[in-house]
């Protein structure tokens, strides 16, 4: 037969382990709530940034129609232009991303001491 064991406990250390367990589940609940509103947002982000590319889209072929009436120039065309300009974009890029590098760095680095 099994046996049982009764343990007696305060009522204070009974309020305190109940104001502890409310308050992890408010910890919980208030998790779920941000990661729900978190996916929404990620889910609009997404919607966005699909109708973004879809205008990008467009505006290019616009472009590339108004250019074609355009009279050429060897010198100067919109490809040449836009090779330049997506060159120095790739740049900026490259260094934009190795200075939030740094930055987290030294952010870590602060941290551990």
């Amino acid at each position: 037969m099994s046996e049982f064991h009764h343990v007696s406990l305060d009522p204070e250390n009974i309020l305190s382990a109940k104001k502890e367990l409310l308050a992890a589940e408010i910890n919980v609940l208030e998790s779920i709530k941000r990661l729900r509103n978190f996916k929404l947002l990620k889910k609009k982000e997404l919607s966005n940034r699909i109708k973004f590319i879809s205008h990008l889209k467009t505006i290019k072929t616009d472009i590339a129609l108004i250019s074609s009436h355009l009279p050429h120039d060897k010198h100067n065309s919109y490809q040449n232009v836009h090779k330049k300009t997506n060159n120095t974009i790739d740049q900026s890029h490259v260094q934009d991303i190795q200075e939030q590098l740094l930055d987290i760095k030294r952010q870590l680095a602060l941290l551990e001491r």
